[in-house]
């Protein structure tokens, strides 16, 4: 199974924020160092996660752009497809009756 470049970017997305989470876990809990908590680093991180949401959205945003485009040429050469099956059965059906009345002028130039 091929992973598209989205879902890598979710999934390192997600590594990211569970690293952050990690990171603040191990500074509440394991160091039992709250008072010493850096209130930039909190900042900074949370300016990461955002900005790193930022970039997720505008990306995902592109490509759903991108894939509704897609879609619409799809459907836009489908409908002409049908069109051109259409005129192919209706040239098929002219065609018959064309031979079918030279096949009868054919014959009666036979009889004379």
């Amino acid at each position: 199974m091929k992973i598209s470049n989205s879902n890598k970017i979710i999934v390192i997305l997600g590594l990211a924020v569970i690293l952050i989470v990690l990171g603040f876990y191990y500074q509440f809990y394991l160091e039992g160092a709250v008072p010493t908590l850096d209130r930039n680093f909190i900042l900074y991180s949370i300016l990461l996660v955002i900005l790193a949401e930022v970039l997720l959205s505008l990306t995902l945003t592109q490509k759903l752009l991108f894939i509704t485009k897609q879609e619409r040429l799809f459907e836009l050469q489908q409908y002409h497809i049908e069109q051109l099956q259409e005129m192919n059965k209706i040239i098929k059906t002219q065609r018959h009756d064309f031979v079918n009345h030279l096949q009868t002028v054919y014959g009666l130039m036979q009889l004379g």
